[in-house]
């Protein structure tokens, strides 16, 4: 099959009551058209690149004639997946819920009415909602939906789908049963075939200037290589837990534990490290360059009701290649050890 090429066409940022900003990219993918909310987890936001460019390659052997339209949703509160089918034209109205205070200080739930968004034609609309996009389940439900469209043309309904303070009416199929699909589908050997080898390659490393670095997934695995000789893999993994970007740094987690840590400027990637906490634990994590000479790295756990929030910080000195827990330290120390 021929290689489909990506058009990023635009990325669109707007206001939220969830985030005060969110970012849209809409992106084609041959017959597959593809909103993607860009998530501020970065490994959430390429899993979700990785999973429209998946897919177009299925639509596009599947139903070429056809086009097929896609959301990808990263930033929601719920921490399940959410799967929701249409055959229409994609509109969709958004409502806000707040508590607003009238004149006697009485609280009275409001629902607002923000917006109607629509397509200008009827297509296959899937909207995948997560907070950790997997290819293989939005592959496995591109599948069942295309081979069962008089199915859902039938029994799509008006559905109310709630998620943090937002409401949203939409078409849809039942929402079980799409969840039955995606748990429940298998790939047959033509479908293995179309995915098989396809390679996708890090949007976000690619596309920062400031580092050599980047990394390829291909046939469950990922390799690591420097951008200025792409057919040179520095090392292959098989899991990326969590990653991040800072000026010319990255940091690299392998798994929920061990990490590299890059520089493009000095050229070198660090040993891998195994920090005694899992980061999964943990609802915050930060990477930051704290001068020249030093990065900082940190996991978080807040607490809003006794205020004993729980913080780790380590500081990583590339030159040096020295990696020290400063969880104990002052942050003028800090600022001491990240000098020259």
């Amino acid at each position: 099959m021929k290689k489909i090429n990506l058009i990023i066409l635009l990325i669109i940022w707007t206001k939220t009551g969830y985030c005060n900003q969110d970012a849209y990219a809409y992106l084609t993918f041959g017959n597959l058209k593809v909103k993607i909310e860009i998530s501020q987890d970065n490994l959430a936001t390429d899993k979700a690149y990785m999973a429209a460019e998946f897919c177009g390659y299925l639509t596009n052997s599947m139903i070429p004639n056809q086009s097929v339209y896609l959301e990808i949703y990263t930033l929601r509160v719920n921490r399940k997946d959410d799967f929701l089918i249409s055959f229409d034209n994609g509109l969709k109205t958004s409502y806000e819920n707040f508590i607003k205070m009238d004149r006697n200080r009485t609280q009275k739930p409001v629902r607002q009415f923000e917006k109607t968004d629509s397509l200008s034609s009827i297509h296959l609309v899937i909207r995948y909602i997560s907070l950790d996009p997997d290819y293989k389940k939005l592959l496995r439900l591109v599948q069942i939906s295309i081979q069962n469209l008089d199915k859902i043309k039938r029994e799509q309904s008006s559905i109310e789908y709630k998620w943090s303070n937002k409401d949203w009416i939409i078409n849809s199929m039942d929402t079980t049963q799409i969840h039955e699909w995606v748990s429940q589908t298998n790939f047959d050997d033509k479908f293995n075939n179309i995915i098989r080898d396809k390679k996708y390659i890090s949007k976000l490393c690619t596309s920062n200037n400031k580092s050599i670095y980047s990394y390829f997934y291909q046939n469950d695995n990922y390799s690591f290589f420097n951008k200025t000789k792409p057919d040179s893999v520095i090392k292959n993994f098989k899991d990326l837990s969590w990653f991040a970007l800072a000026d010319t740094k990255s940091i690299y987690f392998i798994n929920d534990s061990t990490f590299f840590i890059t520089d493009s400027e000095l050229g070198k990637i660090s040993k891998e490290y195994s920090l005694n906490k899992r980061i999964y634990d943990f609802q915050n994590r930060f990477f930051s360059k704290e001068s020249k000479y030093a990065v900082k790295f940190s996991l978080m756990n807040w607490d809003n009701i006794a205020y004993n929030h729980e913080i780790y910080s380590w500081i990583y000195r590339p030159i040096e290649e020295k990696l020290m827990d400063v969880s104990k330290l002052t942050e003028k120390q800090i600022r001491d050890l990240s000098k020259k």
